[in-house]
């Protein structure tokens, strides 16, 4: 095994190779992708902006509505046009190239500093990259973090590759590569202007003159704003024409519109209210008090649901942390004392001090405008690197070696075990998505008004003349708002529509579970004995609330003596759901003078893969 390591390790390309394969494979094992996202604005916004429907629509994703499609435009065209798996396996493999790049950051940083091997302990470390739990959580989604993710770190790796020509005033055009792509990723998610300005900020921590530091942050942040304008400035110019906003509806404070109340890009935006402005919505992933600011990875760390909807433990964060306040208190000590280094202690070359100075500016960046862990990629699949450089230079060459190894296993284990797996994923079907659409006359003339959040992802199936606009949605809407949607009813002129609920219904998804026991069990001839149907309502009696363990009459089956089945309540739980969805669709409507006609409402299928997630599709009257 050992020698399979080293071969594997002293090859970082075929080893780069063997890990888009990989993670292609594993894409591919996890299932059809289903986030919340996916079924809110990515697959929307790809259908709006082909179909030209910016401005014509009235925010059905929310928000979000408005973010710019180019992200999106990749993943919706894929599943239009090939079979769904073929989308996982893409996803995966794009995904996979965050090891090649990876390899290219540790080996340059190891190789400038001096490290024996660093070929082969490169690719370990960048093994450990894409083995942390905020990669894994995003590995074969379409939400578009570990896709964007890559160009920032690519960017990170022109850098170091070329950083011996740049300490000496060359690779100008390497340096203004770097830059655009990390404007790109800006341009597409604009979460991604935090790690741009950190990457200017760290060329202040650079072995030069000060001249010679504001020219490398001059030209990488030129080259960061022409490719931050090729990626985005189209969509900003198209919101800036629409709206009046290029960044709409975020910075509404700054550029004012009668849609959207004053919010700022990272404003928790509230309730919509219809008829009346949203209310006011709290920043609700920061840290609350000095003390958390001050311990903040300590904080998240422990309580799982501190970064956003998603249950996570990152350990290797409040290790860095502690690793990163070590070399501070030794750097001021030995600056204090105006002692020399020790023999058996590795000092940080230049290009590391640049990698760890990005780093921690960037998480001040992020911890003071976001505090969402899945805005963290960039900084985290570097911490394996970070953390062995910083044990080098704190500890004797011998135990950081031990110490490291040790660190990295046990928190990449745990992290792993004790977060949340994914966002979401269902089995694969052949196509990736499937709506059953009801049929409307005089599309042209018909609007259909969004009562639940996420369920825009279905629109891409209903006839392009259709208009649709959120009455309920995570949309800063202001009192113009609900004037233009009534002018839009006015003008428009047709039928009124509402879609309630599409959310998923987990009876059905509990009912395809019991199915493959069931047919599991008849298989292995199990459930023809009458012990272990004894055995089996025991069990599933205590196990579960919502099953149990049914009698087969004579002669339905092959043998059969008993079966799982879902208990009656399960079913009607759900109806209840649907029915309080619907009671609160009609008082939403009420308040803008319109109601809901239950008698029309019926159920309509919609699928991703092989997950059920049915929709309510009712007509609307006017008071």
């Amino acid at each position: 095994m050992r020698k399979y390591l080293a071969f594997l390790g002293d090859r970082p390309a075929l080893s780069s190779l063997l890990a888009c394969v990989g993670f292609s494979i594993w894409s591919l094992l996890l299932g059809q992708d289903n986030n919340w996202d996916l079924r809110n604005y990515h697959l929307y916004n790809a259908f709006a902006w082909l179909n030209d429907r910016v401005g014509s629509d009235m925010a059905p994703a929310g928000m979000e509505s408005y973010f710019n499609p180019l992200m999106d435009l990749p993943y919706y065209w894929i599943t239009r046009h090939w079979s769904a798996p073929a989308a996982g396996l893409i996803l995966g493999a794009w995904h996979g190239l965050t090891f090649a790049v990876l390899c290219i950051i540790a080996i340059n940083v190891l190789e400038q500093s001096g490290y024996a091997q660093p070929r082969r302990l490169g690719v370990a470390l960048a093994l450990a990259g894409t083995l942390t739990p905020n990669f894994l959580e995003n590995m074969g989604t379409s939400m578009g973090d570990n896709s964007v993710a890559l160009f920032s770190i690519a960017a990170l790796a022109i850098i170091v590759r070329s950083w011996p020509r740049l300490m000496t005033g060359h690779a100008t055009w390497a340096l203004a590569g770097a830059g655009m792509l990390a404007g790109i990723a800006c341009g597409i998610k604009l979460t991604n202007a935090m790690y741009a300005l950190a990457f200017c900020l760290s060329f202040l921590f650079a072995p030069l003159t000060v001249v010679k530091r504001l020219r490398l942050v001059v030209v990488f942040g030129l080259a960061a704003a022409l490719g931050m304008s090729l990626a985005a400035g189209w969509w900003w110019i198209r919101l800036w024409q629409t709206f009046g906003n290029p960044f709409f509806p975020q910075f509404a404070q700054w550029f004012p519109n009668d849609w959207s109340t004053p919010v700022n890009v990272a404003d928790d935006l509230g309730v919509m209210r219809p008829g009346l402005p949203a209310t006011q919505g709290a920043l609700r992933w920061l840290p609350k008090s000095a003390f958390e600011y001050l311990l903040w990875p300590f904080v998240f760390s422990i309580h799982g649901r501190r970064l956003g909807d998603f249950t996570a433990h990152p350990l290797l964060w409040p290790v860095t942390y502690l690793l990163f306040i070590a070399l501070g208190v030794v750097y001021l000590k030995r600056r204090g004392a105006a002692r020399q280094l020790s023999p058996d202690v590795r000092p940080l070359s230049p290009v590391a001090i640049y990698m760890l100075a990005f780093m921690a500016i960037a998480y001040v960046l992020w911890m003071r405008l976001f505090s969402i862990y899945r805005y963290t990629g960039p900084i985290e699949v570097l911490m394996p690197l970070a953390i062995w450089m910083l044990l080098h230079r704190l500890l004797s060459q011998s135990l950081a070696r031990t110490v490291a190894i040790w660190t990295l296993c046990l928190t990449l284990f745990l992290s792993n075990v004790i977060s949340q797996k994914s966002w979401g994923h269902e089995p694969w079907a052949k196509e990736a998505f499937r709506v059953d659409v009801p049929s409307v006359q005089q599309t042209g003339t018909a609007t259909v008004l969004i009562m639940s959040q996420p369920v825009a992802w279905i629109l891409p199936w209903f006839p392009k003349p259709l208009a649709a606009a959120a009455v309920n949605a995570n949309f800063p809407a202001d009192v113009g708002y609900w004037k233009d949607l009534s002018a839009l009813l006015d003008k428009r002129g047709g039928e009124i529509y509402a879609i309630v609920g599409g959310d998923k219904s987990w009876r059905a998804d509990k009912l395809l579970r019991v199915q493959k026991f069931n047919a599991f069990m008849e298989t292995l001839g199990a459930t023809d004995h009458a012990y272990i149907c004894d055995r089996m309502k025991s069990l599933v009696g205590k196990v579960s609330s919502q099953a149990t363990v049914v009698d087969v009459a004579a002669g339905a089956s092959k043998g059969e003596r008993c079966a799982v089945a879902l208990k009656p309540e399960v079913d009607s739980g759900e109806q209840a759901d649907i029915a309080r969805q619907l009671k609160e669709a009609n008082q939403a409507l009420n308040q803008i003078g319109l109601r809901l006609d239950g008698a029309t409402c019926k159920t309509y299928d919609a699928y991703m893969g092989q997950g059920y997630f049915p929709y309510q599709w009712c007509q609307v009257a006017r008071l």
